[in-house]
């Protein structure tokens, strides 16, 4: 999609889910761009569905976590290349199931069920993931998904590499709970607009578009009507929309797509006009935005 569309155009979204975490999750389409010349709805279960729009306002984007950098910290030094880097060999030369283990004081591993030496610890993982810190202030999350007794492998729901800088995070419920609507308040402006154009005053917004990790939902479940009254303040109470998802894709703190786990992204439309750029070619007309 970046190359298609270019680094600078804003890509939100996740991967699909279901409500019991059971891989029964589904991509519903239709084909076409208008309410005129459009397709019958079609339903994949290992597909993609995008959806490209051209705003006529003013936005706002960012991709954040609520989590906070602890000081277990390490070096990935071997992935399974065949997994995409999904999965981790080595972290410091040493498995990563005795890494992780030794970082979470064995929480991760204590109570699991094993099957043929693999355990899924997407339940414990959910408040202590590892982290790729990217700078000072921002992190993407990763997942943990499944323990190898056997190899001690660590198969994550994000792409890892060797020499990548992985953290240990921690974070309770509360915390994620407000980041939620923090990540849409990081979008506020004091004034009316920031020096890069990325934020705008509260009385331009006028609506938000959400996107929550599925599983840190589930898992946060009686703090969300807490979240969401806290996002609702936080965007002037303007039209708001949810989306629920396994895997989240959004801008970063260089404004860049990336993907990430257990993370919350957010899209603001402003009343103001987005300015375009119009140039002509040698070619014809076009409209640079």
């Amino acid at each position: 999609m970046r190359d298609a569309l270019g680094e600078d155009v804003p890509i939100m979204g996740g991967s699909s889910d279901d409500n019991s975490v059971l891989g029964e999750w589904r991509q519903i389409s239709k084909d076409g761009g208008t309410n005129i010349f459009v397709g019958k709805p079609k339903v994949s279960e290992n597909g993609i569905a995008i959806a490209i729009c051209w705003s006529s306002c003013q936005t706002a984007t960012t991709l954040v976590s609520g989590f906070r950098k602890t000081a277990f910290k390490g070096i990935v030094t071997q992935v399974d290349t065949n997994d995409h880097g999904r999965t981790i060999l080595q972290i410091d030369g040493k498995t990563p199931m005795e890494v992780y283990n030794k970082w979470t004081q064995g929480k991760i591993t204590k109570g699991v069920g094993w099957k043929d030496d693999v355990a899924n610890v997407l339940g414990p993982s959910s408040f202590c993931p590892l982290g790729e810190p990217c700078n000072d202030e921002y992190v993407r999350v990763m997942h943990p998904a499944f323990l190898n007794r056997s190899s001690g492998a660590l198969t994550t729901f994000a792409d890892a590499h060797d020499g990548m800088k992985v953290v240990l995070l921690e974070a309770s419920p509360e915390t994620l709970a407000k980041k939620i609507s923090q990540a849409a308040s990081g979008l506020i402006a004091k004034n009316d607009c920031d020096d890069e154009g990325t934020k705008f005053a509260l009385e331009s917004c006028i609506g938000a578009l959400m996107i929550f990790c599925g599983g840190l939902v589930m898992a946060i479940d009686d703090h969300m009507p807490m979240a969401v009254e806290q996002l609702a303040s936080t965007v002037g109470h303007t039209n708001t929309m949810g989306i629920c998802c396994f895997g989240e894709q959004g801008m970063n703190h260089e404004r860049k797509a990336i993907h990430g786990n257990l993370m919350f992204g957010c899209l603001l439309f402003s009343n103001a006009e987005r300015q375009i750029e119009r140039t002509r070619s040698s070619t014809g007309p076009s409209i640079q935005d």
